[in-house]
C-alpha cells in the first residue's frame, strides 16, 4: 500500500472518535431454564467470556450456573448446574476465566459446606479445589473476589477475619497463595465487608467495594492497600437499605461512581475525592463502564420496571443518549471500545440472555475470516490469530506510512508480536493470510 494511501487510512480509522453507534444483538446463553440472569460477565479477551448466572424467578434459590463463550459471543456453552467435590448449597461469588478451557469461581458458602476456589482446565466439565482448606474456613469468611492481573499474579478478596479483610496474593499462577499482612491493609470499619465481584480494576490498580461506602484500592496487584472514602453510604445495600452504587475506572487516576439514585461521581485522584458530575439525559442505575480506548466514553445499564435499557456519554458523563430502552440490562462488560458484552435474561425461545456488540475493527466480519488481534489498545505485546488459516505475513506502519516491522514467510496460526520497543501511539498493521488475503487494522500502543 503506498504511504499517501496508508495516511488516509490512519485518519479515516485512526483519528475518529468513538461515536453514539452501539447496537445491541440478543444471543442465547445456552441455558435450558428460563430467566437465568447474568449477574456477572470476565470477558477475556476478543473470543473467550465466562458469566455467572442467579435464578431470575426466585432470586432466594441459590444456584450454581455458569456459561461461556469461546468464539466472540457467537455461542455459549451452559454450566447449570456447577458440581465439584465437596459443593453442596454454595453460591457462586465471580468466575475468573483464563482461556477457553481454565477459569476459576469463587464459591461462598450458604447454609452448609465452605468458601472455596475451585479450577477448571477442561472447559468447566470438572473442577477442583484451588485452594487449601485452612484459607476462608472461618466461620464469618466470605469469599468475595478471584482477580488474576497475568497468568502468574492475582489476588483473592474476602470479608473481615480477626480484625481485618483477609486477602492473598499469589505470583506462581495460584499454586500458592500468601496472606496479605494486617500491616499492609487499613483495618475495616464496624460494620465493613465486600460484596461479591464488587471491584473495579485498571492496568495493575485494582479497588474492591465495601459495606460502608469504602474504597479499598492497590497498585502493586494486591501486596500493600489503601481506603478511601466516598459520597456512597453503601456499595451494595445491606447495612444502608434501598443504597447501592458501582464503579468503573479509566486509569490509575480517573474514575467514576454511579449511586442508585443516578447520582453521578467523578475522582481524578484514584479515589481520593470525588466531585458530582451535573448531567443531562437519561442514564440507568444497575452498572456503569468505561469504554477502554475512548476519551471519556462510558455505558449505563439498568433492568428496573420502567427504568431498563442501556445508555452511553462520550464527554466524561455529562451528556447521556439512550442506547435502546425498555429492556432489562443486568450488568455491562466491556473488554474495550470495540467489544462489549452486557447480561440479559434466557427466554423460553431461547433466543436471548446476553447482549452483543462488535465493531468492525478487529472482532466482526473481516475481510480475513476470523482474524484476531489482541490486546487492543496493547502494551508490551499484541497477539494476531486466524484460527483454521495461516499467517503468512505481518506489516507494522506508523503514522506515516513508514514500514517500521515486518515478518513474513510464517506460515503459522498465531503470532506474538513485541512491541515493547516501540513508542506509544497509532500503528496500522497490514496482515495477510494463506489465501493471499489481506487485512489492515488501526492498533494503539499505550
Amino acid at each position: 500500500m503506498k504511504k499517501t494511501l496508508l495516511i488516509l487510512l490512519f485518519l479515516l480509522i485512526g483519528l475518529t472518535s468513538f461515536g453514539q453507534s452501539i447496537t445491541w444483538t440478543p444471543v442465547w446463553t445456552g441455558f435450558a431454564t428460563d430467566s437465568r440472569g447474568i449477574s456477572f460477565i470476565h470477558v477475556k479477551d476478543y473470543q473467550v467470556a465466562w458469566a455467572v448466572a442467579y435464578d431470575g424467578a426466585d432470586t432466594n434459590n441459590t444456584i450454581r450456573a455458569l456459561t461461556k463463550t469461546s468464539d466472540g459471543a457467537n455461542t455459549w456453552t451452559a454450566i447449570d448446574p456447577l458440581t465439584s467435590n465437596g459443593v453442596f448449597d454454595q453460591g457462586v461469588s465471580m468466575v475468573f476465566g483464563m482461556s477457553g478451557d481454565e477459569a476459576y469461581a469463587a464459591l461462598f458458602k450458604n447454609n452448609i459446606g465452605a468458601n472455596k476456589l475451585i479450577k477448571t482446565t477442561d472447559g468447566g466439565a470438572t473442577w477442583a479445589d484451588a485452594m487449601p482448606s485452612s484459607m476462608y474456613n472461618s466461620s464469618n469468611a466470605f469469599l468475595n473476589i478471584v482477580y488474576f492481573f497475568d497468568s502468574q499474579h492475582g489476588l483473592l478478596q474476602g470479608d473481615p477475619v480477626g480484625g481485618k479483610f483477609e486477602v492473598y496474593t499469589t505470583s506462581d499462577g495460584g499454586a500458592t497463595w500468601t496472606p496479605v499482612s494486617a500491616n499492609d491493609i487499613p483495618n475495616p470499619q464496624a460494620n465493613e465487608f465486600g460484596y461479591v465481584h464488587g471491584y473495579a480494576v485498571a492496568g495493575n490498580s485494582f479497588w474492591f467495594t465495601t459495606a460502608t461506602g469504602r474504597l479499598y484500592k492497590t497498585t502493586d496487584m494486591g501486596h500493600t492497600w489503601t481506603a478511601y472514602s466516598t459520597p456512597i453510604p453503601d456499595f451494595g445495600g445491606v447495612n444502608v437499605s434501598g443504597v447501592y452504587a458501582n464503579v468503573t475506572f479509566k486509569d490509575d487516576n480517573e474514575g467514576w461512581i454511579l449511586k442508585n439514585d443516578k447520582t453521578l461521581y467523578h475522582t481524578t485522584d484514584g479515589g481520593a475525592t470525588w466531585t458530582q458530575v451535573t448531567t443531562s439525559g437519561t442514564l440507568f442505575p444497575v452498572d456503569i463502564a468505561y469504554l477502554e480506548g475512548t476519551t471519556n466514553t462510558l455505558l449505563t445499564a439498568g433492568s428496573g420496571q420502567n427504568d431498563s435499557g442501556t445508555s452511553i456519554s462520550t464527554d466524561g458523563g455529562a451528556t447521556w443518549t439512550v442506547i435502546d430502552n425498555n429492556v432489562q440490562h443486568l450488568t455491562i462488560s466491556p473488554k474495550d471500545m470495540h467489544y462489549v458484552l452486557s447480561g440479559g435474561f434466557s427466554n423460553q425461545a431461547n433466543s436471548e440472555g446476553v447482549f452483543v456488540y462488535k465493531d468492525a475493527t478487529s472482532v466482526k466480519d473481516n475481510a480475513i475470516k476470523n482474524l484476531l488481534v489482541y490486546p487492543n489498545p496493547a502494551n508490551n505485546y499484541v497477539k494476531v490469530s486466524i484460527p483454521n488459516n495461516h499467517i503468512k505475513e505481518i506489516v507494522l506502519f506508523d503514522v506515516t506510512g513508514k514500514e517500521v516491522a515486518h515478518y513474513n514467510n510464517l506460515d503459522i496460526s498465531n503470532y506474538t508480536l513485541d512491541l515493547s520497543h516501540f513508542n506509544k501511539g497509532f500503528y496500522l498493521l497490514k496482515v495477510t493470510d494463506e489465501h493471499q488475503a489481506n487485512q489492515t487494522i488501526k492498533l494503539v500502543v499505550k
